[in-house]
C-alpha cells in the first residue's frame, strides 16, 4: 500500500502532465515576434523556437514518466514529441524551392534547427524508446534547392556562436522581470511591452556584454540595432541608466557601423550566403 506522500506526489505529477499537454494548445499569435507562418493551407500553422521549448517540456515529462514506470503516460508524451517533429519536418518542405532564399526561410531554418537541438539535448542517446523521428537527417539532401529538413543544418555555418545567450545574457535573464526574460535573446524585431527604461537598460547592458564576450556573433548587434531604430529616442535615451563604460561602448565607431546596417541589407547578405551553401559552393 502506498503512503500518503506517494499518492500526493503522483497527483501533483498528474497535474504537471496536464499542464504540459495543455501547453501544446496555447495560441501565441499576436504575443510573439518569433512565429514564422507556414506558407500553405495544410493546417501546419507556424513554426518557431517556442516549439522547441514545448518539445523540451514534453521530453522532460517523458523521462519523468519513464523514471516512475508510468508507461501509458510516457507513451502519450513520446507520441507528442514524434508528432511535433513530423509536423516540423513536413513544414520545412513548404517554402518555395525556386529563386533566392528568403528571410522567412532563413528564420524557419533557424527555428527548426533550434528545435531539433532542444530534443537532442533533452533526450540522451541512451534514453529508452527514443522517438524515431529525432534521428539525424540523411547526410545527402534532395537535389532540389530549398529549405528542407535535410538542408536546414547547412545555414548553421553562418549562424551566431552556439549558446551565446547562455554565457552573456544569463545574469540579466535571471534578474529581469518576466516580461523582459520572455523576449531574450534579442532579434531584429522587438515586441515592445510596458517596460521601464531601467529594465530596457539591463537588456542593453547584457547585449553589450555579449558583444564583448562572444566573438563572431551578430545577434546581439541586431538586437541593439532594433533598440536604436524602434525605441523612441534610441539608445541615447537609456544612457542615464547605463554605466560610463557602457556609454563609451555605445559611441564606439565600429559598433555604430554595425548598428547602422539596415535590416534589409543584413537579411539579404545572409540569404546570399545561405544560397551559396545550399547550392554546394560554400
Amino acid at each position: 500500500m502506498r503512503c500518503g506522500s506517494e499518492q500526493s506526489e503522483e497527483l501533483e505529477h498528474a497535474r504537471m502532465r496536464s499542464l504540459a499537454l495543455a501547453h501544446g494548445a496555447w495560441e501565441l499569435d499576436g504575443f510573439s515576434a518569433r512565429l514564422v507562418p507556414v506558407p500553405d493551407e495544410s493546417g501546419a500553422g507556424s513554426v518557431s523556437s517556442h516549439d522547441g521549448e514545448r518539445l523540451s517540456v514534453w521530453c522532460g515529462a517523458l523521462l519523468s514518466c519513464q523514471h516512475f514506470g508510468w508507461r501509458e503516460a510516457a507513451r502519450e508524451f513520446e507520441k507528442r514529441v514524434a508528432d511535433e517533429l513530423a509536423r516540423e519536418r513536413a513544414a520545412s518542405t513548404r517554402w518555395p524551392e525556386a529563386g533566392a532564399v528568403s528571410s522567412t526561410c532563413l528564420r524557419a531554418a533557424a527555428a527548426l534547427t533550434h528545435n531539433a537541438g532542444d530534443v537532442n539535448q533533452a533526450l540522451p542517446p541512451a534514453t529508452p524508446r527514443r522517438p524515431p523521428s529525432t534521428a539525424p537527417a540523411p547526410a545527402a539532401p534532395s537535389p532540389a534547392p530549398g529549405c528542407s529538413t535535410a538542408r536546414c543544418s547547412r545555414p548553421r555555418a553562418t549562424a551566431t556562436t552556439p549558446c551565446a545567450r547562455r554565457s552573456a545574457c544569463a545574469p540579466t535573464r535571471t534578474s529581469c522581470s518576466p516580461s523582459v526574460r520572455s523576449s531574450m535573446p534579442g532579434a531584429s524585431v522587438w515586441r515592445w511591452r510596458p517596460w521601464g527604461d531601467a529594465e530596457r537598460a539591463l537588456v542593453v547592458a547584457a547585449l553589450l556584454d555579449g558583444c564583448r564576450k562572444v566573438p563572431g556573433q551578430l545577434g546581439y548587434y541586431r538586437a541593439l540595432s532594433a533598440f536604436e531604430r524602434e525605441l523612441p529616442g534610441g539608445l541615447a535615451r537609456l544612457a542615464p541608466q547605463l554605466a560610463a563604460s557602457q556609454r563609451r561602448e555605445l559611441k564606439d565607431s565600429a559598433l555604430r557601423q554595425r548598428l547602422a546596417l539596415p535590416r534589409a541589407s543584413f537579411e539579404h547578405s545572409y540569404a546570399k550566403r545561405a544560397r551559396t551553401l545550399l547550392d554546394g559552393r560554400g
